[in-house]
């Protein structure tokens, strides 16, 4: 069993590593993901969301978030209902308002609209939203639907996998996560020694 010592060391090699300047990544084998559509922003829509991203830009964030809120209520595409979506998920987060961020961010996926850049940012911040709000499982659940889709994952994406599982207090879980995005990281020699000593421990 993994001794009380050996789970906080186990943390503080994640925080550590997590807090590094990492270069390592997985090239996946998952299909090409498809748009549902190649739609653009209506000059009108355009201009009243390039207000609205001034107001965020001044932090002016309730009253960005009423306009953002009012265009919702307008017959958008699905490249404007991602987008307005997005920007609400972004506002919210900004006032720390995580789990109502998580389902903007998931309003926003659901359309499939937005190129693959911002599709896969959005669905890895949703997990960081929802482990913003203590939803650690469900953080998981919705990494584990990302690297389903992505085309390419980092190993700092990795560390925050084994974090979640950190935070859960599954520490043997977390070591699968961590030792992929250590190997990844081959420049880094020392936290191999780290991370056999709680292979180990745990036992």
């Amino acid at each position: 069993m993994m001794t009380k010592y050996t789970k906080i060391k186990l943390i503080l090699l994640i925080n550590i590593i997590s807090c590094s300047v990492l270069a390592g990544s997985i090239t996946t084998d998952n299909p090409k993901r498809e748009r549902s559509s190649n739609e653009a922003m209506t000059p009108n829509i355009y201009k009243k969301f390039e207000k609205l991203q001034e107001m965020i830009a001044d932090e002016l964030y309730t009253e960005a978030r009423s306009g953002l809120i009012a265009l919702t209520k307008k017959n958008l595409n699905g490249f404007e209902s991602a987008s307005v979506n997005h920007y609400l998920g972004w506002v919210d987060s900004a006032q720390g308002n995580f789990k109502s961020a998580s389902n903007y961010l998931q309003k926003a996926i659901d359309t499939n609209a937005l190129p693959d850049q911002s599709h896969f940012s959005m669905m890895y911040q949703k997990s960081q939203m929802l482990a913003g709000s203590d939803n650690y499982q469900l953080a998981l659940d919705s990494l584990d639907e990302y690297y389903k889709v992505v085309d390419v994952i980092e190993d700092s994406t990795l560390y925050y996998e084994a974090s979640l599982y950190a935070q859960m207090e599954k520490y043997k879980e977390a070591l699968v996560p961590l030792k992929k995005a250590i190997e990844l990281s081959s420049d880094k020699p020392v936290s191999y020694t780290h991370l056999r000593a709680h292979e180990t421990d745990s036992y």
